[in-house]
Formats: C-alpha cells, structure tokens, sequence
C-alpha cells in the first residue's frame, strides 16, 4: 500500500468512528438503555429496597430517588420498547436465580 493508499483507508475509518461518537453524544440513544442495564438495574433495586439488607445510605438515597417503587424500571423515563423490557426481566430472573441469595 502506498502512503496515500493508507492515509485514505484510515481517514475514512477516523470519519466514521468520530461521526459515530458524536451521534452518540449529541442524540438521545441513552434514552434507550440495553437489555442488560435494565436487569442490572432490577438487581441493584432488589438490593436496596430492602432497609435491613441495603446499607442506610444507600436506601435512603434510592428512596429519594424513587428508584426501589416497583414500578421504576430505570433511573430515568426511558424509550425502551417493551420486547426489550420483557427479556431484562427475564434476564433479571435468571440472574436472580443463579446468584443472589433471599
């Protein structure tokens, strides 16, 4: 490869990376958190909802928040369809089961 061969190879790929950042930063994709996040968010509010097993601090603060309401599925008001929804709670329930003890 000459060095315009390889200058202009990485040029493009340096283009679309950097587009992708910034779509990433000036959009609103983090309305839209992965199936994962949501379970990992059930598990960290199974985990503070209870006030003898949850350091004070935290559920404190998880209940000013809101956060340990069983109807709060996020930090925030997210845009996540519900098919998505549906397999974080599955995952939860794996999860649950596997490795968190009642």
């Amino acid at each position: 490869m000459t060095e315009m061969e390889i200058e202009e190879k990485y040029n493009t790929d340096l283009r679309r990376i950097s587009s992708k950042i910034y779509r990433s930063l000036t959009g609103e994709s983090y309305k839209k958190p992965s199936a994962i996040s949501l379970a990992i968010f059930r598990l960290q509010q199974k985990a503070r909802a209870d006030p003898e097993k949850a350091h004070p601090l935290d559920y404190k603060y998880w209940q000013e928040k809101g956060w340990n309401k069983k109807k709060s599925n996020y930090y925030f008001n997210h845009q996540s369809g519900i098919g998505k929804i549906i397999l974080s709670r599955i995952i939860y329930g794996v999860i649950s089961l596997l490795y968190v003890k009642n």
